[in-house]
């Protein structure tokens, strides 16, 4: 059975009482809800979506779960939206053909910010230096996948679901939330176990029975009253809450939505304590759109929120034509809101329960074009950062003299990376999410 247009409508009107949630929210319940009904599934566990080339994956019920001493910790998210040109973003200044492809956009080597003698960053990110000479920096070389796509949405959806050989339904971090619930009752509990920072949910919290709301501002995400009553805000409030707790439950769709508007009513009355309760320990730049979503995040940790995982967005990257400021002023936007998070949290004494994983869809070509820009391209670095971090370049960088029709080779597949972080980060069992048989990338201290 699919549920119509007029069948949410009509089975979700309590909610709009509510005045809770972005649309997104909504549109990926009834999206879960599809899903679920047309698996024909018998319990949250077998519901669960695994990649179609993980031949060896083992069932959501299977999976490992967090171990205890891993509770605390916390992942940060940072998408690079556009296609983010790794080359300039780390450069193999010590690789003569770097100069050669690109006469425009090549960094000198006396600004390149060196880090083993062969590569550098980008002399707009000299905090992520610092970082990096602190031993919390952790670079990635050459990520990538098999018969990568250079289509903008297809190739973020692999990214998002990590099943680069099919269409993946649900997302590899929405598979690790419903795993790891799955055989722990107080993981089910929490109503915010993740969080997204925005207004559209990503497909890589698409789940087959955990809800994530997307929140674009925590003074936005709170209960709309009936203005003309203010005084009885409260009120209403503890009516809907009985209305929905107390309502026969009439099948899936029904409870779905029900439970969502009571998680929804809890978390926006938590975010608003926070927000009364927690003051930033760092500067963030008003106008930084990456700073402003870490701020939010830091203030959520700061304010005692449990939440594991946290997503944020930022764009710009697709930097066909003038590529040269704009990816410069890129870098400076990731350099500073980095850096002021990261400097929250050692005042938070967070830092080592934290840790920043950045992405892109694909890397850019080698070759500039004739626009003072770059083309879509494959293989790029990926950034982990955090207090438990063991600082450090992983990985060779591919080689500017063997490319495969102009794009760089990748060298370590994105869901080693991926299952890294689970296993290394959440000490969970990768396999249910991206597959087993992927080498680990040993990126912490301890």
């Amino acid at each position: 059975m699919s549920l119509s247009r007029r069948d949410f409508i009509k089975r979700g009107a309590l909610m709009s009482v509510v005045g809770i949630g972005a649309p997104a929210f909504l549109v990926k319940g009834a999206y879960s809800l599809q899903q679920r009904d047309a698996s024909h599934a018998a319990s949250a566990a077998s519901a669960i979506s695994t990649p179609a080339s993980a031949a060896t994956a083992q069932s959501a019920g299977q999976a490992a779960v967090s171990n205890a001493t891993n509770n605390k910790r916390i992942l940060v998210v940072i998408q690079l939206t556009g296609g983010n040109d790794g080359l300039d973003t780390v450069i193999p200044y010590s690789q003569a053909s770097y100069y050669t492809y690109r006469n425009v956009l090549a960094v000198p080597k006396s600004s390149v910010l060196d880090l083993d003698g062969k590569v550098g960053l980008s002399p707009y990110l000299p905090k992520m230096k610092q970082l990096y000479d602190g031993g919390n920096l952790a670079l990635i070389q050459g990520v990538g996948y098999p018969n990568p796509n250079r289509s903008h949405f297809r190739s973020m959806e692999i990214w998002q679901t990590a099943v680069p050989d099919t269409i993946g339904d649900t997302g590899w971090l929405g598979r690790y939330l419903d795993a790891s619930a799955a055989d722990d009752q107080a993981a089910r509990d929490k109503a915010l176990r993740a969080i997204n920072i925005g207004q559209q949910l990503p497909k890589t919290f698409f789940t087959s029975t955990t809800l994530v709301p997307s929140i674009a501002s925590i003074d936005a995400y709170s209960f709309a009253g009936n203005t003309r009553y203010p005084a009885d805000t409260q009120a209403q409030i503890d009516v809907i809450n009985k209305v929905y707790q107390e309502a026969s439950k009439r099948g899936s769709y029904e409870d779905y939505i029900r439970q969502a508007a009571i998680d929804a009513l809890g978390s926006s009355d938590t975010l608003k304590r926070i927000i009364s309760s927690y003051q930033p320990k760092s500067q963030y730049d008003a106008k930084n759109q990456v700073a402003q979503g870490l701020k939010m995040v830091a203030q959520m940790i700061g304010g005692g929120l449990d939440t594991q995982m946290y997503y944020l967005t930022t764009g710009g990257f697709d930097t066909h034509a003038n590529e040269l400021n704009t990816h410069n002023a890129l870098m400076k936007s990731l350099d500073d809101g980095i850096w002021s998070f990261m400097q929250d949290m050692i005042a938070q004494g967070r830092a080592n329960d934290v840790m920043i994983m950045t992405f892109s869809e694909f890397g850019r070509r080698v070759q500039e074009n004739a626009s003072g820009g770059t083309d879509h391209g494959t293989a790029l670095p990926m950034f982990l950062v955090g207090g438990n971090i063991k600082g450090g370049v992983y990985g060779d960088h591919p080689s500017l003299d063997d490319l495969d029709q102009g794009d760089l080779k990748y060298h370590i597949d994105f869901r080693s990376v991926y299952g890294s972080v689970l296993h290394n980060w959440f000490g969970a069992d990768p396999t249910p999410v991206v597959g087993s048989g992927w080498p680990n990338v040993n990126f912490l201290k301890s």
